[in-house]
């Protein structure tokens, strides 16, 4: 059972190339490495301040240091994807 076509596959594996293109090139951008760095340095120092009673305040802070995290990770996550994808093209070029 195939599930996409060739051509599909390939404008799917292209999207992904193209996506983790971006992601490699924000990833690398001294101001937006620089602005993750900053934010979390805030937020971690944010959190090292509250009191251990401002239970509201320090879950906030802690779901913003998350949010940072994960978005850090779903970038690599692009650029990870994009690598495979690039192999997949590769194989596919090799077979034609």
């Amino acid at each position: 059972m195939k599930l996409f076509s060739e051509g599909e596959l390939i404008s799917r594996l292209k999207l992904e190339l193209e996506q983790g293109k971006h992601a490699e090139q924000l990833r690398a951008n001294p101001i937006f490495s620089a602005a993750f760095t900053h934010e979390k340095a805030e937020l971690y120092d944010q959190f090292c301040k509250s009191k251990w009673y401002q239970r509201k305040l320090r879950e906030s802070i802690w779901n913003r240091i998350q949010a940072v995290i994960a978005l850090e990770a779903k970038l690599k996550s692009v650029e990870y994807a994009a690598k495979i994808a690039a192999q997949e093209v590769e194989k596919m070029s090799a077979k034609n």
